[in-house]
């Protein structure tokens, strides 16, 4: 008789077993998180929303599989940019420029709560081109073929820096690449540079 029930309690439990680690295997992805060196992770509780107090570090995570862990990486980032700009008379210029940024680590789950991953297309990129295009609209293309691309980099940098940090998003340095003036534009400031000389 003992026997019989040891032959049945062990069946039980082999089935039992077998599926506990098919559902572990198959919710994997929704229990094991991995956040790999230069990154942090943002908890979201299925009952109670997003864990505000705590930002997670490299390392494993595991988590119910109600809950969900958004990954970001606080590395500092790259982002470089093409803009169609108005100059002072009307004139269309291409201005590329390029951005360092990085969330903010500390308030990370406040960034996520407020405009979650995709951050750089929500706020970023909007509050850069419309610094960009605010000042090369100040200047006519004589001025901008001229004016050293430094003052017009920290006129945008002192535009969008405020704006960008209430967000808790931290750049460290905006540079002008190019400014592409049609050719027509750029013979005829040459020609009346020469004159003046």
């Amino acid at each position: 008789m003992k026997s019989r029930w040891k032959k049945r309690y062990t069946f039980y439990l082999t089935i039992v077993l077998a599926l506990f680690i098919f559902v572990v295997a198959a919710l994997a992805n929704r229990i094991f998180y991995v956040i790999d060196t230069g990154q942090a992770g943002v908890l979201y509780r299925f009952f109670s929303g997003t864990d505000i107090e705590n930002v997670y570090t490299e390392g494993l995570m595991v988590v119910f599989p109600w809950n969900r862990v958004y990954i970001y990486d606080i590395r500092e980032q790259k982002l470089t940019q093409s803009v169609q700009v108005l100059s002072f008379n009307g004139l269309n210029i291409e201005v590329v420029f390029s951005f360092r940024y990085r969330p903010d680590a500390a308030k990370l789950p406040i960034l996520h709560q407020q405009l979650g991953p995709d951050y750089v297309e929500k706020v970023v990129n909007p509050l850069l081109i419309a610094a960009v295009r605010e000042v090369i609209g100040n200047y006519r293309p004589e001025e901008l073929y001229t004016t050293h691309s430094a003052t017009i980099q920290q006129e945008v940098q002192r535009l969008c820096q405020r704006s960008i940090e209430e967000f808790n998003i931290r750049f460290s340095q905006i540079l002008i690449q190019d400014i592409n003036l049609p050719e027509k534009v750029i013979v005829a400031i040459e020609d009346k540079l020469v004159l003046q000389q």
